[in-house]
């Protein structure tokens, strides 16, 4: 595969630049300490745990389209419900609300359902040339 700007073959599918770019981190750490006061001698001990995932720069400038969440929008409605139990213009206010939060989640729902595949596919379709920077698409036949 040969960049179509500059026509360098060191060229990559983003799918794997994204990956070789993407590390998973899991460590665990043990602490103990002590020491000494008027009051006495004591001391501790601790056992932490981290996990996540660590990208480069690179991978973070060929990372495929995501999904949208609906999280928040969710929690919008929790609290429209409970403004429901208060005076008329909190019940106005949390109609409104719950409203608007189901309007976002109908819109949410149908990217993810009708345009996120498409934009997925495309992007497992693209290049990136390690020599002039340049995203390309190329579909194969």
């Amino acid at each position: 595969m040969n960049c179509l700007k500059c026509g360098s073959d060191n060229c990559q599918r983003l799918e794997v630049v994204y990956e070789s770019g993407t590390q998973q981190i899991n460590t665990t750490s043990r602490t103990v300490g002590g020491g000494v006061a008027r009051a006495g001698v004591g001391g501790g001990a601790a056992h932490t745990t981290t996990s996540g995932t660590s990208r480069s720069t690179l991978a973070n400038k060929a990372a495929p389209p995501s999904k949208q969440s609906i999280g928040m929008f969710v929690i919008m409605v929790v609290i429209g419900i409970f403004m429901l139990a208060g005076g008329w213009v909190l019940k106005l206010l949390g109609i409104g609300l719950i409203g608007f939060a189901v309007y976002s989640m109908k819109k949410i729902l149908s990217y993810n359902k009708d345009e996120f595949p498409t934009k997925y596919n495309y992007w497992l379709n693209q290049w990136m040339c390690h020599k002039c920077g340049d995203i390309y698409h190329k579909e194969f036949d």
